[in-house]
């Protein structure tokens, strides 16, 4: 499921307006539903949280749903060792070049099965 269906379904569950959830994200009725309909690319992590909270549901999916949709994934670093993050941030980029044996030693290493 893309992330605005899932919103729009969350919405209409709660048999809350669209335009009631546009006024309380500070948005036009009018770029709420591009968003619902997929004409818009999902919104910024704070304006996902925005919506979880209003629609009184976990984040979690919403944000995956995001990413998903977005094709990207956010990576909190805050706190991360800076080798550690430039690692992270070198297997993103180089991901689509990987075969996927590649992949599945990478996994594997991760998992804790490739020491």
């Amino acid at each position: 499921m893309k992330f605005g269906r899932r919103v729009r379904q969350l919405r209409e569950e709660r048999e809350m307006h669209l335009s009631d959830l546009a006024k309380a994200m500070g948005w036009s009725s009018v770029y709420m539903s591009d968003i619902e309909l997929g004409h818009r690319n999902p919104p910024s992590l704070e304006k996902i949280l925005k919506i979880a909270e209003t629609l009184k549901t976990d984040s979690a999916e919403l944000i995956d749903l995001a990413a998903k949709t977005k094709k990207k994934v956010e990576i909190d670093l805050e706190g991360v060792q800076p080798h550690r993050a430039e690692m992270a941030l070198m297997l993103a980029r180089s991901l689509s070049g990987l075969n996927d044996e590649e992949v599945e030693k990478i996994k594997e290493i991760l998992q804790g099965g490739g020491k």
